[in-house]
């Protein structure tokens, strides 16, 4: 209720998230000075709040008061602080270290002579928090009932996103529903980032459903705002965040229930939630198609008022919005310059598609701009992903393959641009400590 009210608050006046945000971050160091509260979990609840908060943050126009990246900013600081505090050794905490030594010679060089400071920060710092991510929070071992909560503090910001961007959205009968993607019912924000947040808000309220988690007090209320999270998040016709979300809950149903090799670990609530929640999915996805006039579906099928009228061919381009020729034009940098790239934040003042577009595809521009290192740190994360395959408790596996996958499937349409990424992957590394392996395993009976 708290962060219903303050996305309407945010509505008026962007005071508010400010002043929330200042408030946190004072509360996390005061606690850190002056209490002997578990550090390190104080930490990372911290970085997984404020890092969700970004959104709402750049909606509403804070900066410069919270900067346009402040929650990178702030990951950075406080994984550094973590790390301090948590003194191991762990194959993640190598690949971790690796992906930011391999980071470096891009920081070098600029093939360009055009990036500027902020050109490197935009680009590079994703990266290096999904190496202090994983160097930091797999230092963690908490009990199964705090990872939900994590999911929580991720959540509320989200909650607060939507209740901003539903009051922002008009009448839908005064919404012109182009085969594009709108910013009329994204809070007049960019529909990319907002269906990002919208996807990953379903995915972790689906979870919620079907774990019967009750991680907003009742199953009902948590079944309702995932259905709210995919409406909306359909309104926007972004397309690249719902499939993501949509493919990650089917993930995560499947290693739940088909890649079970004991039916008495599939959780009951599985059993009884799983058909009924994909019921009711798929009716409000057909309801939001009635509500678009069908062009709903048009725009999930690639179509475009071109394609429609027979004036142009449906192809990659129109399925991709243009997110191809960006890919092939890096390709082709990184064919130039194979070894160590054309440099960090250069990549848009080369390419020969998508001049001054920021990238949108993190493995393209990890190729073109950061050469052979930047495809090894593709390949290190996902490395760090696989040993989430072989999880023993089968909940915790399917939750960690799902936000996985979710967390590089978003790297294919908003880059490391966004929270999503760093945040997904570090939330896997945690350690997750549960007393015993059974049917209501992460669940917070």
């Amino acid at each position: 209720m708290f962060h219903i009210m303050l996305g309407i608050a945010a509505v008026f006046n962007n005071l508010y998230i400010i002043i929330w945000f200042y408030f946190i971050l004072a509360t996390t160091f005061y606690l850190l000075a002056f209490t002997k509260l578990n550090t390190p979990l104080l930490l990372a609840s911290t970085m997984v709040y404020l890092g969700a908060f970004e959104l709402i943050a750049r909606m509403t126009k804070c900066s410069p008061f919270i900067p346009w990246e402040a929650s990178k900013y702030i990951f950075t600081v406080l994984s550094i602080i973590g790390i301090l505090f948590t003194f191991s050794f762990s194959r993640k905490k190598i690949v971790g270290f690796l992906i930011i030594m391999l980071t470096i010679p891009a920081i070098l060089i600029d093939k360009s002579e055009m990036a500027k400071l902020n050109d490197i920060i935009f680009n590079v710092l994703g990266i290096i928090n999904i190496g202090l991510g994983l160097i930091f929070f797999s230092a963690l071992t908490i009990k199964k009932s705090r990872y939900i909560d994590l999911f929580s503090l991720l959540i509320y910001p989200c909650i607060a996103v939507l209740t901003y961007t539903f009051i922002k959205t008009p009448d839908l009968q005064d919404i012109n529903f182009s085969l594009g993607a709108l910013t009329a019912t994204s809070g007049e924000f960019g529909s990319n980032q907002v269906s990002t947040v919208f996807g990953l808000g379903f995915l972790l309220m689906s979870m919620a459903c079907v774990l019967d988690w009750k991680m907003l007090g009742s199953k009902i209320i948590d079944g309702l705002v995932a259905v709210a999270f995919l409406i909306q998040g359909l309104f926007t016709f972004s397309r690249g965040g719902m499939i993501g979300g949509g493919l990650a809950l089917l993930l995560f149903l499947y290693f739940l229930i088909y890649k079970n090799q004991h039916a008495s670990a599939i959780p009951k609530s599985v059993k009884r939630y799983s058909i009924p929640a994909l019921i009711v999915f798929f009716l409000a996805i057909n309801y939001a198609n009635e509500l678009t006039g069908g062009k709903l579906l048009f725009r999930y099928q690639g179509e475009t008022e071109g394609t429609l009228r027979g004036s142009r061919d449906r192809d990659l381009n129109t399925l991709t919005s243009n997110r191809n020729l960006i890919f092939f034009s890096d390709i082709e940098l990184w064919l130039e310059n194979p070894v160590l790239g054309s440099g960090a934040g250069s990549s848009k003042y080369l390419r020969a598609e998508g001049q001054g577009t920021a990238a949108h595809i993190e493995l393209s521009r990890l190729l073109a701009e950061q050469g052979l290192p930047g495809l090894i740190i593709f390949l290190l994360i996902l490395y760090s992903g696989y040993n989430y395959f072989k999880e023993t408790d089968s909940v915790l596996r399917a939750i960690k393959v799902s936000i996985f996958v979710l967390a590089i499937f978003t790297t294919f349409h908003s880059a490391t641009r966004t929270f999503v990424t760093p945040i997904l992957i570090s939330l896997c590394a945690i350690n997750v400590w549960s007393p015993k392996t059974t049917y209501d395993s992460l669940s917070r009976k």
